[in-house]
């Protein structure tokens, strides 16, 4: 009968080290070998082994923290000690002084739940809002290339009882062998054979095309609702007489309009931005500055410009609704002032951290464009808690689509900018609101949108916005001629204004890019043609008066005069080239913000898109890997930054201020390093008869869904890449 494999191998070794001559020369003992451990390795806390319940492998672990109780892993941590010892036992060396070498590797043996229990932190948490923060995944063993960034805790749903922050979201783990670019045959040398953890939880959650709200970082259901309840504060200024007389006006047959705006019941607050940064700070009489005149007005002008499209109908129009008088007063009561307040108040602090390229201190929504303010409104009201909102919402979707691309301001190419664009050019600012409006829309439909309006913005819609940017100048814009020595030179609305122009274009190169990732469409924006300025530090476009936005912009490009000059195109070029060093690359480049990192990553994607269609493929696959080594050095730099950022701001006049989706560029730089890893392995397994374009995905561009990618991720389980 044959023993087993374990057993015969140890049997084998044990022979080898009798008759070693080695060992017999150096007169050295047998070394012990590690005793095999039956069964599975433990990985939950004792209260979960014992109960036989299943265990998050955290400390404290989600069943002890749901039951306050302690959370202890004296199991697994004797085991962990124990492996560590035999196989260092087992690679000591074999000079005389192994033995010394054996005591000083026993007691460095402490892993981080081992520290975790000689803490005098206790296990049990104090304060649950705390506790629920401050959760951690258990790191993943082996020392891969990968291995400090697989492990970020993302976002998830809050209680109702919490404040605005995010916590930790419980992750499975999908176990996969690492990367080994050596049989690659890339001119530098990686070891890096262990198993390692892949969290792409983010990742999961985004190609699912769930919607707006289940997709970015829009904040939880629960927190939505509280936000809400928050800014509907009594306001003494508001008299809901002036909405029902406003409805019998408009509709003299209706003898009491069904939803009327009443101050006891639904109490609202200015529109006006500069209520934003103090609305928890003011008492009620301060908060009485709501002109009901003016957003009365601002209802009047959306409601005939929406009812004057759906009447007419043009050519080819998709508004599958027609105007009655149900249908307006259905538009007057979705674009009431209430509602506006609330749909405003959620797209700015919900979605404009995944958006942030309007100027929020100094926006004005008596000054800003109708149709701006409508897409805005309606992309806000995706993301109510109120289901009869969104549904309500949705029947606006391709009205408001139809205002946006037919507007002539979008399509008026005579305005155009440069460097030198004056902040007095009332054109500039409606041209520029008109490419903001239309790529709103974009949005609504791709993400909320039925399937064919999705691929209408795919192929046709997006490519309007994006011929327009271009003949805006957008794609060539810098902060070069803009004076930052001076505080009595410097011109806070010439800065504002170049810098909407300037990420403007950035996002809408990241829809381009997003279009490259998830549905392999082939890009219509080169990283060649980004030649407009890397955005600014967040905090000077946040900034609430000039003096601010002076002193931290004087502070960036006096410490950053590299970056503060640096352009899209060169940025990427210093991360793909070998002109410096990596160390040098590196320091040139650290503190850039993470915006500028996701606009790098999203740039090596698509050139990893040209790289994969290449008929020679090889020539750009050493200069890709170079780029995603450096990507990952400048993240890990500034991942310290986003930890900072991601517990977001409790009060709901900050919540703007929070990093978005882009906190989570480190999943976007994994999936590019899969992809290309992927494409040379199956470049390197081709037939003979197989070439650059015999690949799994190579047969089909511009998907409608973003299957491939979702399949993938989930699938990493079974994806075999050494």
């Amino acid at each position: 009968m044959l023993k087993p494999n374990y057993v015969r191998n140890r049997d084998v070794l044990k022979r080898h080290f009798k008759a070693c001559k080695e060992r017999l020369r150096a007169d050295v003992e047998i070394p012990q070998l590690p005793q095999n451990t039956r069964g599975k390795k433990k990985t939950a806390c004792d209260r979960c082994s014992l109960r036989k319940r299943a265990c998050s492998s955290q400390w404290p672990c989600r069943t002890c923290l749901k039951d306050n109780r302690p959370c202890t892993y004296t199991a697994q941590i004797a085991s962990d000690e124990n492996d560590t010892l035999a196989a260092h036992d087992t690679q000591r060396d074999t000079s005389p002084m192994a033995d010394n070498n054996r005591s000083d590797a026993k007691s460095g043996t402490l892993t981080e739940r081992s520290m975790a229990q000689e803490s005098p932190v206790p296990t049990t948490p104090l304060d649950a809002r705390a506790s629920r923060n401050d959760l951690f995944y258990m790191p993943a063993t082996g020392g891969g290339i990968l291995d400090t960034y697989l492990d970020e805790p993302l976002t998830d749903e809050l209680d109702l009882g919490g404040s605005f922050h995010y916590h930790a979201e419980e992750a499975p783990d999908l176990l996969i062998p690492d990367l080994v670019y050596s049989t690659f045959d890339f001119p530098y040398e990686t070891q890096t054979q262990n198993t390692i953890k892949y969290h792409f939880n983010y990742m999961k959650r985004f190609t699912k095309f769930a919607g707006l709200a289940q997709s970015f970082e829009c904040g939880s259901l629960q927190e939505r609702q509280l936000l809400l309840q928050q800014i509907r504060r009594p306001n003494l200024g508001c008299d809901g007489r002036s909405w029902d007389n406003y409805l019998r006006s408009v509709f003299p047959l209706t003898a009491e309009p069904k939803i009327s705006w009443r101050t006891s019941q639904t109490p609202s607050v200015s529109l006006s931005t500069e209520s934003q940064y103090s609305l928890n700070n003011r008492s009620d009489d301060q908060l009485s500055r709501f002109q009901v005149g003016e957003s009365l007005d601002l209802t009047c002008k959306i409601v005939a410009m929406l009812k004057d499209i759906t009447i007419s109908k043009p050519r080819g129009s998709k508004i599958d609704i027609s105007w009655s008088s149900s249908i307006e007063f259905s538009c007057h009561n979705f674009f009431s002032p209430q509602r506006l307040q609330d749909n405003l108040e959620l797209f700015w602090s919900c979605w404009y951290p995944n958006w942030p390229i309007i100027h929020k201190p100094s926006f004005s929504t008596s000054n800003a464009s109708p149709l701006l303010i409508a897409a805005m409104a309606v992309l806000g009201a995706c993301l109510s808690p109120s289901p009869s909102v969104r549904a309500n919402a949705n029947i606006w979707f391709n009205s408001v689509e139809e205002l946006a691309f037919l507007d002539e301001v979008l399509l008026d190419e005579s305005v155009t900018v440069n460097d030198s664009v004056s902040c007095d050019d009332d054109a500039v600012y409606r041209r520029l609101e008109a490419i903001q409006a239309a790529y709103l829309v974009c949005l609504i439909q791709y993400w909320e949108g039925v399937k064919s309006s999705k691929r209408r913005i795919r192929r046709n819609r997006y490519a309007v916005v994006l011929d327009a940017a271009r003949d805006f100048g957008l794609d060539d814009l810098t902060r070069h001629k803009l004076p930052v020595d001076d505080s009595s030179t410097f011109s806070w609305k010439r800065f504002v204004l170049l810098e909407m122009l300037i990420r403007t274009g950035t996002y809408i190169f990241l829809f381009d890019g997003a279009f490259v990732i998830f549905h392999n469409s082939p890009p219509r924006l080169v990283v060649a043609e980004m030649r407009m300025s890397i955005v600014c530090p967040d905090s000077c476009f946040q900034a609430s008066s000039q003096e601010e936005c002076f002193v931290l912009l004087h502070n960036w490009t006096s410490s950053e005069p590299r970056q503060a000059h640096m352009r899209v195109v060169d940025l990427v070029e210093a991360m793909c080239n070998n002109y410096l060093s990596d160390e040098e690359t590196c320091e040139g480049l650290a503190g850039l913000s993470m915006l500028n990192l996701f606009t790098a990553i999203t740039a090596l994607h698509t050139l990893g898109f040209h790289y994969e269609v290449s008929l020679a493929p090889n020539s750009g696959s050493w200069h890709l890997q170079m780029g995603l080594n450096r990507w990952i050095s400048l993240y890990d730099q500034a991942d310290s930054w986003v930890a900072e950022n991601s517990p977001g701001l409790l009060l709901c006049d900050e919540m703007w201020r929070r990093l978005g989706f882009i906190r989570h560029a480190k999943e976007f730089w994994m999936l590019a390093q899969l992809m290309l890893d992927k494409s040379q392995i199956e470049l390197n397994t081709a037939g003979p008869s197989g070439g650059p374009f015999d690949k799994t995905r190579g047969t089909v561009y511009d998907e409608n869904t973003m299957d491939y990618v979702h399949n993938l991720v989930q699938s990493l389980g079974d994806l075999k890449i050494a």
